[in-house]
């Protein structure tokens, strides 16, 4: 049972590196919905045996994701990570957290430190994650840059176009903004603007920073 939840933890440690319109493409079928909540309990009983075992925590935290449960996803990336301070996927999941609360100063400090104890430095999720959340912090070029690279390495990545359009568009580069979004439309995996919206259970920050810099843009 402890290699399945290994397993699982692997399934889903991309995820951590990825967008909610990449998570989409995971499926919310009933099908997917059974898996999913197969998955929880039999690493509940795993966590149960072995409450140490990091790797339980990451299939825990996609399912809380999943299921619009934000605060609780944000303390089990906190327990992986207090679990483990070397692991640079528990950093990036950390960030991953830090930065749907909305704080992309935390989150921007958590990436670069999963970068620095990664393997792969400077990788195209490291990229992705620091893009997005330089773009939280208004640092519109840093994410410019970053995200384009990013999608460079993986073009699968061309929903976060998203960020880039809007990054443009808050420097006034409207022709630019509209050539992001038009990559975004050709090659984009369904990814809206309206998917970076808040959830029902997102925290009051991260609600604030999508009013005030989001939708202006």
């Amino acid at each position: 049972m402890v290699g399945l939840t290994n397993a699982l933890s692997l399934r889903v440690g991309n995820f951590a590196d990825r967008s909610d319109s990449v998570k989409n493409q995971w499926g919310n079928s009933a099908a997917d919905e059974q898996g999913y909540e197969e998955a929880r309990n039999l690493t509940l009983k795993v966590k149960a045996r072995n409450p140490g075992n990091a790797a339980v925590f990451q299939p825990l935290w996609f399912y809380a994701s999943n299921n619009d449960d934000q605060p609780a996803a944000t303390s089990l990336a906190a327990q992986r990570l207090a679990l483990d301070l070397r692991s640079a996927s528990a950093h990036t999941l950390m960030s991953v957290a830090y930065f749907t609360d909305g704080d992309g100063a935390k989150a921007l400090k958590l990436i670069e430190e999963a970068n620095a104890l990664s393997a792969a430095r400077d990788s195209d999720n490291y990229l992705i994650n620091a893009g997005r959340d330089h773009f939280m912090l208004g640092h519109d070029q840093q994410a410019i840059q970053m995200i384009s690279q990013a999608i460079d390495i993986n073009p699968s990545l061309a929903d976060y176009w998203c960020y880039v359009a809007m990054a443009y568009a808050r420097q006034g580069q409207i022709e630019k903004a509209r050539q992001a979004r038009d990559a975004l439309i050709k090659d984009g995996l369904g990814c809206k603007f309206s998917d970076i919206e808040p959830s029902k259970s997102s925290a009051e920050t991260f609600k604030k920073w999508h009013a005030s810099q989001v939708v202006p843009a």
